[in-house]
């Protein structure tokens, strides 16, 4: 895919982002960005990074991908049982990055793939917890619309958002 261009938060022209599909040989680097970005508990960036080992050794989601750049990561999957509906299963931007265009490079990137496969619908699910308020409020800016809640879902106090965007 061609770098992207995005406007970061902040109103400057971010300049051009390469992204790529991830390969074997960026597996350090998406380890790095998981567990430095800063949104996750221990757990969950172990977790992360078994499912990063697990698509890399062999063992990925049929039709899954990770895509990479220097600050961003991010891990696609198909929907089981659907017809033409994705999920981004894991996103994350480094905290020197954040509010520079990185991730909406990346969302853009990730929509033009799919868009290019035939794919119809984009999920993402996040949480709905203080902490993600950002996060929410970056998938509102991209015209995500919010479809759902699951209360409790990732555990007390912590609902699941989902939001889908039509390509």
């Amino acid at each position: 895919m061609p770098a992207a261009v995005c406007i970061g938060k902040t109103g400057t022209l971010t300049s051009h982002i390469d992204i790529k599909l991830a390969q074997p040989q960026d597996v350090a680097r998406l380890n790095t960005i998981v567990a430095q970005c800063g949104l996750f508990q221990p757990e969950e960036v172990d977790f992360v990074q078994g499912m990063i080992a697990d698509h890399f050794g062999g063992m990925e989601v049929s039709g899954s991908f990770w895509v990479i750049s220097s600050h961003c990561a991010a891990y696609v999957a198909p929907e089981t049982l659907s017809h033409g509906a994705w999920n981004v299963l894991f996103i994350a931007t480094l905290p020197a990055a954040r509010g520079m265009g990185h991730g909406c490079a990346m969302m853009a990137d990730i929509e033009g793939r799919l868009t290019a496969k035939g794919a119809r619908l984009l999920l993402v699910e996040t949480s709905g917890t203080p902490n993600f308020a950002r996060t929410r409020a970056f998938y509102d800016r991209l015209g995500y619309e919010r479809c759902g809640r699951i209360a409790g879902y990732f555990g007390p106090g912590d609902d699941k958002v989902i939001f889908a965007k039509s390509l």
